[in-house]
């Protein structure tokens, strides 16, 4: 009786196990696209397609981050300059607009869409002061958003910076 009870145990669990196995293998990865210059829009071939130099360190807050929420500062990690900056809403973006020293030293802006009014607020480089050390822009969407407006979303930025967004799907 104890060994069948045991048996049925393992069996249940090795069913479990293979069933997440299979979802985990099964589930689609989001692709996330880097904005080429504005030349590479007529070309299809330039958009879909994953870049492997994204410095993922930085987009997966592995060094200093600064975070923002309700357009404040949420909360500042680790000891040196922040390298990296996450807004969790697109109201946090007109905190950008302010002088802040930390902001000098991040190399990594990240900003989460979670909804598509979020694109109407502009990210105008014109009118940001600080970010000299930026390099990268990275745009996570909780909607379906398209290169174009990502493009208009993002304004006069240094054409040096790289651009990538993605369409998340929360689960």
């Amino acid at each position: 009786m104890k060994i069948k009870v045991r048996q049925n145990v393992f069996i249940l669990f090795l069913v479990c196990f293979s069933l997440v196995s299979l979802h985990n293998s099964h589930a689609q990865q989001n692709k996330i696209y880097e904005l080429k210059d504005q030349k590479a829009l007529k070309n299809p071939n330039n958009i879909g397609a994953e870049d492997h130099t994204i410095p993922h360190d930085f987009l997966f807050s592995l060094k200093p981050t600064i975070y923002l929420k309700n357009n404040a500062i949420l909360n500042v990690t680790g000891l040196n300059k922040p390298v990296g900056l996450t807004s969790y809403d697109g109201s946090s973006l007109s905190i950008l607009k302010t002088e802040n020293p930390l902001f000098n030293s991040v190399k990594v802006l990240k900003i989460q869409l979670n909804e598509p009014s979020d694109l109407g607020k502009v990210l105008d480089f014109s009118s940001i002061r600080e970010f000299s050390s930026l390099q990268y822009i990275y745009v996570m969407c909780y909607f379906k958003c398209t290169e174009h407006q990502i493009r208009a979303f993002i304004q006069n930025a240094n054409p040096e910076i790289i651009v990538y967004f993605e369409n998340v799907n929360p689960s």
